[in-house]
């Protein structure tokens, strides 16, 4: 026996148009009533999410899967896979966002969904925009001063448009980006001393990435062999610097600073990993740096056993190059030799994809979750 709602047609007609009109105006929302991760067009979201056990037995508990951070990049290691780890290993609900470097077939590169993110971020919330970029899309933070609650985040001076609806921020520059997640994730030392070993790491760092960063992009690929005996030799004075620094070091092993992870720690193990791929694809320096340098073996063993970093070497997803694809070395992940147009390249236009980590509450206490940034002396 069949059923049938008899519903009169204008009546209908009327829902389908108060459905249309109500549609409208969800999709014809003011951008400046928006958030930034709901107008960010990139190539490829990963949307990780992080959630307790216990939260999800029980089932009445509400969840939000929404990011406290976003961080963006180009679809390669590059500089943002220090910060991405950073990310993961403070278990905080975040987006990786990466924009794709394509063919154009005139010969030339494709950048448009990055470039078009950048024209309105530039004009709307940072003169400074460059990738990486990061934004914080946590609630503005107070601050207490002369017995009045001020917002940290408006500069009083130069009130610029404001998203009232919104608190993001973004935050452009490689090493603003770590010393910002640093001081948010705790990840910046203990003490004003510490913090200043931390930034001082940071520009050591940096200094080690600018040097192989102009390796790889020369343009001449013949030479390529050669010049990196060149490139080692250079790496290997700014690594006799981090092997003084470790060897004088007291405490844990696997940590640049203190006894627990901090900003510089996930910057020199990519640059490590990188100088390990090096080693392996020229055979001019196949006897690689170990062997000069015991303390960042070990610092670099360690720091890729903690418990802490498992999400994130545990993420099943197409590898990543160290590279763009004009790079003469690091462009391509499985040779780690140069890009040849039109090969495949797996790691681009993945859209969006959400990955759920499920976490012991204890495990989520040691940086964003349990400790509030210190006040130094």
């Amino acid at each position: 026996m069949k059923l049938f709602l008899l519903v009169p047609i204008s009546l209908l007609q009327i829902c389908c148009s108060v459905q249309s009109f109500s549609l409208a105006i969800s999709t014809a929302r003011s951008p400046d009533t928006m958030k930034i991760q709901d107008r960010l067009k990139p190539d490829t979201t990963i949307k990780c999410v992080y959630s307790d056990i216990k939260d999800i037995q029980n089932k009445n508990m509400k969840r939000s899967n929404d990011p406290e951070y976003i961080i963006a990049y180009w679809s390669i290691r590059g500089l943002a896979a220090p910060l991405r780890m950073m990310l993961a290993a403070a278990k905080v609900n975040h987006w990786v966002v990466m924009y794709d470097v394509s063919e154009t077939p005139t010969g030339g590169w494709n950048k448009a969904a990055y470039e078009t993110d950048k024209a309105w971020l530039k004009k709307e919330y940072n003169p400074f925009m460059n990738l990486p970029f990061l934004v914080d899309c946590r609630k503005k933070e107070k601050r207490i001063d002369n017995n009045k609650i001020q917002d940290s985040n408006i500069d009083t001076n130069d009130r610029k448009k404001q998203h009232d609806d919104h608190d993001d921020r973004v935050i452009a520059q490689t090493n603003a980006i770590f010393t910002y997640l640093g001081r948010k994730l705790n990840m910046m030392g203990n003490s004003v001393e510490e913090e200043s070993r931390c930034e001082e790491l940071l520009c050591e760092i940096m200094d080690l990435r600018n040097v192989m960063v102009g390796f790889a992009y020369k343009s001449n690929v013949d030479e390529c062999e050669q010049d990196a005996i060149q490139l080692l030799q250079t790496c290997n004075r700014h690594l006799e610097k981090f092997e003084a620094h470790l060897q004088q070091k007291t405490g844990k092993p696997g940590y640049l600073v203190g006894e627990r992870l901090s900003a510089p720690d996930f910057h020199l193990y990519e640059m490590l990993d990188q100088l390990d791929g090096l080693c392996r694809t020229f055979e001019s320096v196949s006897k690689g740096w170990r062997l000069s340098f015991p303390h960042l073996v070990t610092f670099q063993g360690k720091f890729r056993s903690l418990e802490d970093n498992q999400d994130y070497f545990g993420r099943n997803s197409p590898a990543l190059p160290y590279n763009n694809p004009y790079a003469r070395f690091g462009s391509d992940p499985e040779t780690l030799g140069k890009y040849k147009r039109g090969q495949n390249a797996p790691w681009r236009a993945q859209a969006s994809v959400e990955v759920t980590h499920v976490v012991k509450r204890s495990t989520t206490t040691a940086f964003a979750l349990g400790n509030k940034r210190k006040h130094y002396s």
